[in-house]
């Protein structure tokens, strides 16, 4: 949808900040969240989520360099294994984040 308008309103500086700390728990801008809760779309909070940003990032790396390994044919069986590893890894942190979704809807 164009965001093609701009409103202004008042609103106590008590609210204020809570959408504000709402807003900054959820990963969001302000506009982003007020627009979220207007579309009844769901808002999930992770805590810790910048750590679990890091470890995924970091396992994204280790992805990368057994990828290259495999396009020059230079991977071992223990590359491989350690492929497969991760797959069964990542399998679980995503339902580990599914779930926290569902149960951590506002």
């Amino acid at each position: 949808m164009k965001k093609d308008v701009s409103i202004h309103f008042r609103l106590s500086s008590d609210l204020k900040e809570k959408i504000k700390r709402e807003s900054e728990k959820s990963n969001m801008t302000m506009s982003q969240y007020i627009n979220s809760c207007l579309n009844n779309k769901s808002i999930v909070i992770i805590e810790n989520g910048k750590e679990i940003y890091f470890e995924l990032n970091k396992i994204g790396n280790n992805i990368n360099q057994i990828a290259r390994k495999l396009n020059s044919n230079i991977a071992t069986n223990s590359d491989i294994e350690n492929l497969d590893n991760i797959g069964k890894e990542l399998r679980k942190i995503w339902q580990l984040l599914n779930s926290l979704k569902s149960k951590k809807e506002i």
